[in-house]
């Protein structure tokens, strides 16, 4: 009996890891529906119905669990606001170099991708680029995904939720940093068990992006082809790397008496003294919707490299 209940907990386990990756294949889908049949809503509305409205139902329909847990409704600590704020800073430089890494291997078309978007008025902008994201990617990708995927153990639910988050953005200078960011904003939550910390990070890494559209200028502008450029990026990047590592540490403090280690650790442990059955090895996450998205990636990644290309 006992192995049978272990059987049927690692069955459930993996169709965890199947229900978020089919929303993360047809999510975007119905919001092309949406945006088709439904036209005259405002574009954001419908984005934000698609991130949180489609898949919040979806999972209070056929998935255990309250939307609190789901989504880690729980307020942030005041005094975490600082390091949280620090991290959104830390995470530019290296940003910038994994975007200079990109654009020199595929070429820089995120120009050709949000022209469009940066022509908006600044109000409107500032409600898509820093509002929407900051509440419809974390609350769909730090809420629900994430929780879908804690049955891997907490490094590969980290690593996993930078890749989706990359390939989610389906193109390639995009995905570069998004996958860094992915990881960064998925290790907050867990550490904090809020989604809010997430949220507050993604909005003020795209709240500086809205500074830049409207002043006309970049906190890192280095040139892909000039050495200087390179070594100046790279040596931020790696002191940046050091100052996250610090912010954690000081971060965690503020919500166990374990090291930053320990307490990811218990979060596996609690995981698997609930549930009865071992985390899944990392192989696992692969099911046939994430191939089909990998595959939808590649194919949108090509054509957006050579639509820029032949356009500039």
């Amino acid at each position: 009996m006992e192995l049978e209940t272990k059987e049927l907990q690692t069955a459930s386990a993996k169709l965890s890891l199947q229900v978020a990756n089919r929303l993360l294949l047809w999510v975007p889908i119905l919001q092309v529906v949406l945006l088709i049949f439904l036209p005259e809503l405002f574009t954001d509305v419908i984005t934000l119905l698609g991130f949180i409205g489609i898949p919040l139902l979806y999972v209070h329909l056929k998935w255990e669990g309250s939307f609190k847990q789901v989504f880690k409704l729980n307020p942030v600590k005041l005094k975490a606001f600082l390091p949280l704020t620090l991290m959104a800073i830390a995470i530019q430089p290296i940003s910038t170099l994994l975007f200079m890494i990109s654009t020199s291997i595929f070429g820089d078309h995120l120009g050709f991708l949000l022209e469009d978007l940066f022509n908006k008025p600044s109000l409107i902008l500032f409600f898509t680029l820093c509002i929407v994201p900051a509440l419809g990617e974390e609350f769909f990708l730090r809420g629900i995904v994430l929780h879908l995927y804690k049955p891997l153990k907490w490094p590969a639910q980290v690593l996993a939720n930078g890749f989706l988050f990359g390939i989610f953005h389906q193109n390639l200078n995009q995905f570069s940093y998004c996958l860094f960011i992915g990881m960064v904003l998925a290790l907050v939550v867990i550490v904090t068990k809020s989604i809010w910390s997430g949220v507050w990070i993604h909005f003020l890494n795209n709240f500086l992006s809205f500074l830049e559209s409207q002043f006309n200028f970049t906190f890192l502008n280095f040139e892909v082809n000039n050495l200087m450029g390179w070594s100046l990026t790279f040596l931020l990047a790696v002191l940046s790397v050091w100052l996250l590592y610090i912010l954690f540490i000081w971060l965690n403090g503020y919500y166990s008496d374990k090291s930053l280690l320990e307490t990811l650790e218990a979060e596996d442990e609690a995981w698997v003294e609930a549930n009865q059955c071992e985390k899944l090895h990392w192989k696992h996450m692969f099911t046939v919707s994430l191939w089909v998205l990998l595959i939808i990636f590649t194919i949108l990644s090509t054509v957006i490299i050579l639509g820029a290309n032949e356009l500039y």
